[in-house]
């Protein structure tokens, strides 16, 4: 008879406390290397316990990213820039000190099916 660590009674009432697979291997005082969480997914899902309640994002609820500059360094000309800027990073930056997002040149709104002008 083989030894299982992670019977489907554990892992039920671990997956429940936990919202992701790394959390769950920190459930487990598991070091976050070497396939342990891996392992522990594919036990997950052999046994089909539910996972819908887990969210990709939860790391990052709440924080803002360390390297998001705000608008007033972004819409600063700068000649010695060696790259140009995207154009959505910079009509993000320009709605977020509170433009219209409206064609500047031909007054109108973004109507196509893409959401953009």
């Amino acid at each position: 008879m083989s030894y299982v660590k992670y019977t489907k009674e554990i892992l039920e009432d671990a997956v429940k406390k936990c919202l992701t697979f790394s959390e769950l291997g920190r459930f487990f005082n598991l070091a976050p290397h070497g396939g342990a969480n891996s392992h522990l997914k594919s036990r997950v899902l052999y046994y089909g316990i539910s996972t819908s309640h887990f969210d990709p994002h939860h790391w990052r609820k709440g924080r803002i990213s360390p390297t998001r500059k705000p608008a007033y360094e972004r819409l600063v000309f700068n000649e010695h820039l060696t790259y140009r800027m995207h154009g959505a990073i910079l009509k993000k930056a320009l709605i977020s000190i509170g433009r219209d997002e409206e064609c500047a040149i031909f007054d109108i709104l973004p109507t196509n099916e893409f959401g953009g002008f």
